[in-house]
């Protein structure tokens, strides 16, 4: 992580892999301490702070409530095999890349169509008079009967 920048999810991933070995750990408060006036305030630990957000994406659970003790949800155990925030941000830009093509291609296809929309229309309408043309023809045709 860059010193210059504080990044939640980047902290996260750092702290994802100390995760996968518990099966349950124990944290006083997720993100608050009471001092001793007892005025409650923001703990700013990297590894509670990590919790906090796997706990906010509920990917953390805590069983049972308030006990201060917590879990990794068979969601949140995926989730960090699988790569965690950092993997997740990639996916959702390259989402997002393929469906910005892909609107550039829905706009140039609707340009298109509107373009050439009055000429398929005027030869749908060509077809239809000379098949309506023929019919007229083909029932006006004598008969001849056959012996």
């Amino acid at each position: 992580m860059s010193k210059d920048k504080f990044d939640i999810f980047e902290l996260t991933d750092q702290q994802l892999d100390k995760l996968l070995g518990s099966a349950f750990f124990e944290i006083s408060d997720l993100l608050k301490t009471k001092n001793e006036s007892g005025y409650t305030y923001i703990e700013l630990d990297q590894q509670k702070m990590a919790m906090a957000q796997l706990y906010v994406d509920g990917l953390l659970k805590e069983v049972p409530p308030n006990s201060k003790r917590f879990y990794l949800t068979s969601e949140g155990r995926d989730f960090i095999i699988r790569g965690g925030y950092k993997r997740r941000f990639e996916r959702e830009e390259k989402l997002r890349k393929i469906a910005d093509e892909k609107a550039e291609y829905d706009l140039y296809n609707a340009k298109r169509i509107f373009k050439t929309y009055w000429f398929t229309f005027g030869i749908a309408l060509i077809g239809l008079a000379i098949s309506i043309f023929l019919l007229i023809l083909k029932i006006k045709e004598p008969t001849t009967p056959t012996h």
